[in-house]
């Protein structure tokens, strides 16, 4: 199972981890969309792989919610219950949405998860009608709307996910 952990003070980050959600299911992998609002760390426990996402805003990094929602998973990083666990993460289009994924990189290194990346190039995939990371976002997935950038990010997390378990 793969869990998309995302801060729900933003409707576009919403849709954003719905098209990843989306890209997921199309390989015939099973996702579970997860608020930080409502999150169940037993269920993350359990995951496979955990991507995590928060909107871009006028301060460099991760949301103060998203911040609150990492410190309390000091046991399992003590303990490193989430080692060799797959992770990512996304964020909308901003000036600080770089930051925002090396947050999430440098926070999934720290559990020992491994990271996987964008994984398209923008200027050798397009779908004919609008080009797949066009935000050049290389390290995660930076997207907007009317973007299909979230859905074959998802498929590549599940292509991962699968290779390997």
């Amino acid at each position: 199972m793969i869990v998309i952990l995302y801060d729900t003070n933003c409707n576009l980050l919403y849709t954003i981890a719905s098209n990843i959600k989306s890209g997921i299911e199309s390989e015939n992998k099973s996702c579970f969309l997860m608020s930080i609002g409502n999150i169940e760390y037993e269920t993350l426990d359990l995951a496979e792989c955990i991507i995590f996402g928060c909107k871009s805003g006028i301060t460099p990094g991760i949301t103060y919610n998203m911040s609150l929602c990492m410190e309390k998973t000091e046991d399992r990083y003590k303990n490193q219950k989430w080692k060799n666990k797959f992770a990512s993460g996304f964020t909308t289009t901003g000036i600080h949405s770089v930051k925002i994924i090396e947050d999430f990189c440098n926070f999934s290194a720290k559990h020992s998860m491994i990271w996987i990346p964008q994984g398209h190039l923008a200027e050798n995939e397009g779908t004919g009608m609008r080009g797949i990371n066009k935000n050049k976002s290389y390290l995660g997935c930076i997207s907007e709307e009317n973007d299909f950038t979230p859905f074959f990010f998802g498929k590549r997390i599940a292509q991962q996910c699968r290779s390997v378990c």
